[in-house]
């Protein structure tokens, strides 16, 4: 482990920037590093110009939508660029990156598109999950329909759509809960949508826990309500504890649950409280074989042994053809 000891972002000081190249080619001119892989728009940067005419080779880490028209707002506020000024640094230096890996096919899509990145640059290794970690435990059951929602309280995650779904079902009756685990700067926006609909008996925010598995086995289902992913992981979790995940209609989505989800359009409460209707009227038998089937899905695509291998092929392949080069 190398600290760079840099001051200042990297994406939003230029002085930041030239001192953090400075200091990590110093480190990768030991000779000692055949590969630096990066992740993110500020460290894809540094490391990219670190390798200048460098024996080192640079891997690119995609971990998201690519300057998706959705993620704009949120990158506005991460660093000063323009999304169009971030676009083409990100596009010119990527010249510079021998492979690109994306943790899913969508984000890899997303690359080729905003990016112009070669298809056979890119290969697509998912990120691991540890379904050791967690296990299927019966469902609360009872009346009452507990839902889960996981992630930060931001923007992207769109827990308002959760809270208005919740009440949607009130109106119909339907007896309904809901608990968002998260932190973040909507906090209290969010208490506050929460007390003008009068759900404060039926919603509540929790601070993150490190014993995820506990939070799955006290709900019923996770509604994941974001408004773009690059994965989502607490998907992958709760397909691990068996549990039913109601989701955003996105690609990557559709991509990590295949069949065994429930999907509704961003923003879209009613037809989220729709789908959490469904997935209260299911028997206990359907609800059995649907835990079964979502646990066996998070094991066969994300284990991390495997996804642990496949990236550490990726990393042979790009020392070979760098040596042949």
């Amino acid at each position: 482990m190398h600290e760079l000891g840099v001051r200042g972002r990297a994406e939003r000081d230029p002085r930041a920037l030239a001192s953090a190249v400075t200091r990590l080619r110093r480190v990768l001119g030991t000779g000692r590093y055949d590969i630096v892989d990066s992740a993110v728009l500020e460290a894809d940067l540094v490391s990219r110009l670190a390798t200048v005419r460098l024996d080192t080779a640079h891997v690119t880490h995609l971990i998201n939508l690519t300057h998706d028209a959705r993620a704009r707002p949120h990158d506005r506020a991460r660093h000063v660029w323009t999304p169009a000024a971030a676009r083409t640094a990100d596009r010119i230096t990527g010249r510079l990156t021998v492979r690109f890996v994306a943790i899913t096919h969508a984000v890899a899509h997303s690359a080729q598109r905003t990016l112009g990145i070669p298809a056979d640059k890119i290969t697509v290794v998912e990120r691991g999950v540890d379904a050791g970690r967690f296990r299927v435990q019966p469902p609360p059951g009872g009346p009452v329909l507990r839902v889960l929602a996981v992630g930060r309280l931001e923007p992207q995650k769109d827990h308002a759509t959760a809270v208005r779904a919740i009440d949607e079902l009130r109106t119909r009756g339907v007896d309904a809960t809901l608990t968002i685990a998260g932190r973040g700067p909507l906090g209290p926006s969010l208490e506050q949508l929460i007390a003008d609909r009068g759900l404060g008996d039926r919603v509540r925010l929790v601070e993150p826990v490190s014993d995820a598995e506990r939070l799955y086995a006290e709900h019923d289902v996770l509604l994941f309500p974001s408004r773009w992913e690059g994965l989502g992981n607490a998907v992958i979790e709760a397909m691990a504890c068996g549990r039913p995940v109601v989701a955003t209609d996105l690609d990557v989505l559709h991509e990590v649950l295949g069949d065994l989800g429930r999907f509704a359009p961003a923003g879209d409460a009613p037809r989220f409280a729709d789908e959490l209707a469904h997935i209260k009227a299911l028997s206990a038998a359907d609800t059995q074989a649907l835990a079964r089937a979502l646990r066996q899905r998070a094991i066969d695509r994300f284990d991390p042994a495997e996804t642990t291998r496949r990236l550490i092929g990726v990393y042979e392949e790009v020392r070979r053809s760098v040596d042949r080069a």
